[in-house]
């Protein structure tokens, strides 16, 4: 790894030098300081092995450094906050690092530690899958999926849950085409007067179709408000696959329709709260290629940004809220690469996930950042230790900073292990704060979303 540091450098303004001072006696990293009666104080960090809980006064007059009491064995600490004021200096907050090195990535400040978790299961005891999750101004958290239900005579049935922000049910509804065939729920999103947003697609045999759009809106209890629907002239399928909602409640869908020349091209659509159609938008790639939408989502500016797959590569669409495109760039993921999920940040940078093909690695991981403007910046990813294959379905801005990526590895490397969850989390600019991964007590087969 990164060597740990003790540089002691001072600036002069005046002169516009930088000078070396005598270094710090403990190297580390993550240190708190804090200024006090002309003398500078450093507090606690991590020595590149351990956190400490040093703490050493620097005297910019005499550059000479003099140890002082620690924290104590039980507050060793790393990235901690501090501040001078009354003559006493003050230490807040930070974190111990958990996991440190064990083969896989370090574990970094504000380490996850598991509030609660459920799980559902049919009565057919078959395949339920959860696929998409959103949150309400409150904390609850709306979950949208499908079950698989045999026992009813039915394939799949769209399933939309919600729970408290403490992991309780609140309500829970269902949906099942008149084919009673194959409906899923694939998003699902919350508008600011609470409407509850979720898309997927039906399966209509029963009308000579195959998928067709599904749009349903539900309010705050779980009661419908109004449903649309949308069949491609070609009849063939055509799937929503994501939703987003703006500040005024114009919500944003995109997905993907059957061209009977083109193939697969991509359909956004604009509707207002109460569902009626504002616009739609399609592109298709070069020739017959295989162009899906995989996500949406809209910033504070009101820009929309879509993302999914154009012929062998990924592709980002920014449209403004009228729907007029104002830029579009590659995922750059190459021969086989997908962008599946796209976020935006306080700061309005755009962040996308998905996946690239490595040779001897199979997939990896891939994030890119892009600037308001389009402007490709940073490249990440992420290689599990089987260098198998490994994919990201899914991202979302971190409240305190940075942002959450989720999706799966397969850790084959790992005796009968197969596809685990993996859930990692980046600062702005790209780098690694921490990993996590989850693999179900029947080591099966386990994707986030």
């Amino acid at each position: 790894g990164a060597a740990v540091l003790a540089a002691n450098e001072a600036y002069d303004p005046a002169t516009d030098t930088w000078s070396v001072r005598a270094p710090m006696p403990t190297p580390r990293k993550g240190v708190a300081l804090a200024v006090l009666n002309n003398r500078i104080y450093a507090i606690a960090g991590h020595d590149g092995a351990v956190d400490v809980s040093t703490v050493e006064e620097y005297n910019p007059a005499t550059d000479v450094w003099v140890p002082k009491t620690g924290l104590g064995t039980t507050n060793y600490r790393f990235a901690a906050g501090a501040v001078a004021m009354n003559g006493a200096v003050y230490v807040f907050g930070g974190c111990s690092h958990l996991d440190a090195v064990v083969g896989r990535l370090s574990t970094v400040c504000d380490s996850p530690r598991l509030a609660w978790s459920v799980d559902y299961n049919s009565p057919a005891n078959s395949t339920d899958e959860g696929r998409s999750v959103a949150l309400d101004s409150s904390g609850s958290v709306y979950v949208a999926g499908f079950e698989s239900r045999p026992d009813l005579v039915e394939d799949d049935n769209w399933l939309l849950r919600k729970y408290s922000p403490l992991g309780v049910l609140e309500w829970g509804v269902s949906y099942n085409a008149p084919a009673s065939s194959t409906d899923r729920a694939l998003s699902v999103a919350v508008g600011p007067s609470g409407t509850v947003v979720a898309v997927g697609a039906e399966l209509r045999t029963d009308e000579g179709q195959d998928f067709n759009w599904l749009i349903r809106a539900y309010d705050a209890v779980g009661g419908p408000l109004w449903t649309r629907s949308y069949s491609g002239a070609a009849n063939g399928e055509d799937k929503a696959v994501g939703v987003a909602v703006d500040a005024g409640g114009t919500i944003y869908v995109t997905g993907y329709e059957t061209d009977i020349v083109e193939g697969f091209n991509w359909l956004t659509m604009a509707l207002a709260p109460d569902g009626a159609l504002l616009w739609t938008r399609s592109f298709a790639g070069f020739g017959a290629s295989d162009d899906r939408a995989a996500a949406v989502t809209v910033d504070s500016s009101g820009s929309l940004f879509v993302v999914g797959t154009s012929g062998a590569d990924g592709r980002v669409i920014k449209y403004d809220r009228f729907g007029v495109e104002q830029w579009a760039q590659p995922f750059g993921a190459g021969a086989n690469g997908h962008a599946y999920a796209v976020t935006t940040d306080a700061a309005n940078s755009v962040y996308v996930a998905g996946v690239e093909d490595i040779f001897g690695q199979a997939t990896n991981w891939r994030i890119r950042q892009f600037s308001h403007d389009g402007i490709p910046g940073w490249l990440s990813s992420y290689d599990d230790p089987a260098k198998n294959l490994d994919v990201a379905y899914g991202i979302a801005p971190d409240p305190v900073g940075g942002f959450i990526v989720v999706g799966a590895e397969n850790r084959a490397d790992l005796t009968g292990q197969f596809n685990n969850w993996r859930i990692n989390r980046y600062a702005t600019d790209g780098s690694l704060m921490w990993g996590r991964d989850y693999n179900n007590p029947g080591s099966n087969q386990d994707y986030a979303y």
